[in-house]
């Protein structure tokens, strides 16, 4: 008997102090997600990072500068995505490489088919 009673003792405060029914984790709340899906992960399996090989002249001027912008075969990139630049002397990396995230994407008719433009600022 006593049993029972601590039972409903326990219910009744778990009921009087507990979290909202609408709610069902800190996460939800967090996230202000009450349906389950977060939409921040939509598609978790799309890849943020492109690597790009490219020569010594080429890799001078990105990571100088000099140019802001690069053709990519890459039809999924997105804005925030990032783009990293590794260095090759002939066939063979340097060990050099530049990070730069995509801060516009053109997509241009006057491009080969899955080429896009990708931009950046410079820092």
């Amino acid at each position: 008997m006593e049993d029972n009673k601590k039972r409903s003792l326990i219910e009744e405060l778990g009921s009087t102090f507990g979290k909202p029914k609408n709610s069902d984790s800190r996460y939800e709340e967090r996230t202000g997600s009450l349906t389950g899906k977060d939409p921040s992960l939509d598609d978790i399996s799309h890849e943020s990072r492109t690597e790009i090989a490219v020569q010594k002249d080429v890799f001078s001027k990105v990571s100088h500068n000099d140019w802001k912008a690069f053709v990519i075969k890459n039809t999924g990139l997105r804005v925030n995505d990032t783009l990293v630049f590794r260095e090759l002397d002939g066939l063979t990396q340097t060990g050099q490489f530049q990070i730069k995230t995509v801060e516009y994407i053109i997509k241009d008719s006057g491009l080969k088919d899955g080429y896009v433009v990708a931009g950046w600022k410079s820092i």
